[in-house]
């Protein structure tokens, strides 16, 4: 897919190789790129385990975190994740962090919430109640189960699913839809969307981190 409108971030295995990866990549879009997507290098999306502080980073944990998210939540940028093979734990949290989900049928899916990433995770938790329900969301949290690409379309975590052999034609057929709309208007609309209950899931989020904290 050779268009500057659209950016591939392509994750590689490991969470601190993967999450350096997408945050370089992130900081230095242009404005130029309307469009993310966001895959993995080989077999399986991402499958992650926690890191700790990488000792090349001024950051904290906490703020290079929110960098990522706070990139991938662009109201003039749509991050799609393309999920195939895993993803599980930080790499189902980096999915639900992004705008759009498209599966593949035989997908292996599982939210881990003890991931170690106190942003992501509890991020990740609050997008998962709003795609799915609270009892739902509850069930994928607490029991840690594997789920495929058809229960992740019918559960609404997902938008599309697809066969292995369509995913490529499926995203660049996506993609070009997402850029249908002129820049402007399409930012607009992201605008309007993000704004809706922002406040209090500010608040949540703060609490939910609070809580987290307390229990490390």
């Amino acid at each position: 897919m050779a268009d500057p409108q659209v950016a591939i971030a392509r994750l590689p295995a490991g969470s601190a190789a993967a999450l350096a990866s997408l945050h370089g990549l992130t900081v230095s879009l242009t404005g130029v790129v309307r469009v993310l997507v966001v895959r993995g290098e080989g077999a399986d999306f991402f499958s992650g385990e926690a890191v700790g502080q990488d000792s090349g980073r001024t950051e904290t944990p906490a703020e290079f975190e929110q960098s990522i998210l706070r990139n991938l939540r662009r109201n003039d940028l749509i991050s799609v994740a393309v999920l195939h093979g895993r993803a599980t734990d930080v790499g189902l949290a980096l999915a639900l962090a992004c705008d759009q989900r498209i599966v593949t049928d035989d997908a292996q899916l599982a939210f881990v919430a003890d991931t170690g990433h106190r942003w992501l995770d509890v991020q990740a938790l609050g997008s998962l109640r709003q795609l799915v329900g609270p009892a739902p969301a509850l069930d994928l949290a607490l029991t840690g189960r594997t789920f495929g690409g058809g229960e992740a379309l019918e559960l609404g975590l997902a938008n599309r699913c697809v066969s292995l052999g369509d995913l490529d034609a499926s995203v660049d057929t996506w993609v070009a839809q997402l850029l249908a709309m002129p820049h402007a208007a399409a930012t607009e609309v992201k605008a309007v969307l993000s704004a809706s209950g922002q406040s209090r899931w500010a608040d949540e989020l703060a609490a939910g981190l609070e809580l987290a904290a307390t229990e490390t």
